[in-house]
């Protein structure tokens, strides 16, 4: 009887517990992804020009805010300067780029100073969403987000050549 029992557990645990805390722990990665795919819509879209470039996800920040607060951030992703480009600007800079710089600031409704703004853009200079620069948080969750947009490491393949026999 014991030896019946200890199956139909064992059964239980197969068909059920472990699908649905499989399910769940999914869940839990697609709602976090999810989450990230709303916050992240395009804003506004900069204006190509000499300093922004389009192909590269870029963090545009002020020449004249505190740019050493980004350093562990731009430490971090040192190694991924063909990717991921830190860009600081005057405002000198062509107006309508600056002035979709304001727009995406107004739109955020973030109530700090425009000069201690940080914007990050995807790879087509449209503005995915804007931080502060003084906001130990907005600091965190810009490095997530950077880390969400950056393209998967390739997995590596083996290389099974053999060399011609003789």
């Amino acid at each position: 009887m014991k030896r019946k029992h200890s199956q139909i557990l064992v059964l239980v645990l197969l068909l059920v517990v472990f699908p649905a805390v499989s399910w769940l722990y999914l869940r839990k990665g697609l709602d976090y992804r999810l989450e990230h795919l709303e916050r992240l819509q395009p804003k506004v879209t900069v204006p190509a020009g000499e300093l922004f470039e389009v192909g590269a996800i870029q963090v545009i920040y002020s020449s004249s805010a505190n740019e050493s607060r980004l350093d562990p951030i731009r430490e971090h992703y040192e190694d991924l300067d063909s990717v991921l480009r830190f860009v600081s600007y005057d405002y000198d800079i062509q107006p309508a780029s600056l002035d979709s710089l304001d727009k995406a600031w107004k739109l955020a409704e973030l109530s700090s100073d425009f000069a201690d703004a940080v914007f990050l853009t995807d790879t087509s200079n449209q503005i995915l969403h804007c931080y502060r620069l003084l906001s130990e948080e907005d600091l965190v969750s810009l490095g997530e987000d950077i880390a969400f947009l950056l393209p998967p490491e390739p997995e590596k393949d083996f290389d099974f050549r053999r060399e011609r026999e003789k």
